[in-house]
């Protein structure tokens, strides 16, 4: 997939994730934040899971400071605080586990490229050394007769 769709997707996710976040009084909304990242896999290049993880935790500190608050659960600030911590610890592992990912994906292309242009080579003096070795036998042939 093309880096616009992978970015196009991100964002949409990222940008609906938030308005989800600053408009209800889940203090766990900061966790549909991951599929953006995941979303940024799509991507050929490695630093666009950097560019929407860092989105992402912006606008999950943002999305926790503008959420409303909630009279019925009368959650203390330590509590929303500690959860917004803790998404915001998960979505670190999630980008570094996709950066991770990303970087395999790309050492094994390489690697396949590699082993893709040493079979042609393979292939070619193959079909090189059949050619000799039928020049060969038809010399062996001709000073046979």
């Amino acid at each position: 997939m093309t880096r616009f769709f992978a970015y196009l997707s991100s964002i949409i996710f990222l940008i609906g994730f938030f308005f989800f976040d600053i408009r209800t009084t889940i203090y766990d909304a900061a966790i549909p934040y991951f599929a953006a990242v995941l979303f940024a896999l799509w991507s050929t290049k490695r630093i666009d899971i950097v560019i929407v993880s860092i989105l992402c935790l912006i606008a999950t500190i943002v999305g926790g400071y503008y959420s409303p608050d909630d009279e019925t659960l009368k959650t203390s600030i330590q509590a929303i605080v500690l959860q917004r911590s803790f998404s915001i610890f998960a979505l670190v592992c999630v980008a570094y586990v996709s950066w991770q990912r990303r970087g395999m994906s790309l050492r094994l292309q390489e690697v396949n490229e590699l082993l893709e242009r040493r079979v042609d080579v393979s292939e070619k003096e193959a079909t090189e050394m059949q050619q000799q070795l039928s020049e060969a036998a038809l010399t062996l042939d001709q000073q046979t007769v």
